[in-house]
């Protein structure tokens, strides 16, 4: 007999237990449901109020983290040869070329005296791109088109000041300056401009000849 009230006793206790256990967890569940939490709609789950079931469900948040870069990330994703290709240089007209050249040759009587300075240029650049036309020191019409691109510009008040490089094709060069036999030769050119309120002078470099002219930005 004694056994057996002891196993009713116990057995009113454990149903006690799980009454009061359901009890508490429901309640601490609604409340992390109330509260939304990490554990409740923030963390992309609804907690429904028999306490026990739990359900993710595909709402949207406006918060998100905010993305910081990884210390072994370059900060500036620009390569270098989008670099060195620059910026589309600045719109000028270009009137006169006087050139040096590093290497004299032996002046010849009649074609080509007088002309290894004076070289009446005329050209423009335009968007990025450049076109000309000028006498070489031979005294031959020679004609030029390519890219003009800038690689660093710098305004101080009224003045400007452009370092960059003309990309391109010549044509006219009759000797020395030709390509497999044609009057063709590429050109690579480093320029410099500078320039007050749209009036200055180009300085520039292309293998053993320096120029010097004038230019007008527009």
């Amino acid at each position: 007999m004694a056994v057996k009230k002891n196993s009713k006793f116990v057995l009113v206790l454990v149903c006690v237990a799980v009454f009061w256990g359901e009890r508490v967890i429901a309640c601490g569940i609604e409340q992390v449901s109330v509260g939304q939490y990490e554990f409740g709609e923030k963390a992309g789950y609804r907690v429904y109020n028999d306490g026990f079931s739990l359900s993710q469900h595909q709402e949207t948040f406006s918060e998100e983290p905010t993305p910081y870069p990884l210390d072994d990330e370059p900060v500036d994703s620009e390569g270098w040869l989008q670099k060195f290709w620059g910026t589309p240089a600045s719109n000028r007209l270009y009137l006169g070329m006087w050139t040096y050249h590093f290497q004299k040759e032996k002046k010849k009587e009649g074609k080509g005296k007088g002309q290894d300075w004076n070289n009446q240029l005329l050209a423009f650049s335009y968007n990025g791109y450049y076109g000309g036309t000028f006498i070489n020191t031979h005294s031959d019409r020679v004609v030029t088109l390519g890219v003009q691109r800038s690689w660093v510009q710098t305004s101080y008040g009224e003045a400007q000041v452009e370092l960059g490089y003309r990309l391109g094709m010549m044509y006219g060069y009759t000797k020395y300056l030709t390509l497999f036999n044609t009057r063709f030769f590429p050109l690579f050119q480093v320029i410099t401009d500078i320039d007050y309120k749209g009036l200055g002078i180009e300085l520039s470099w292309a293998g053993v000849v320096a120029t010097v002219g004038f230019s007008i930005r527009f």
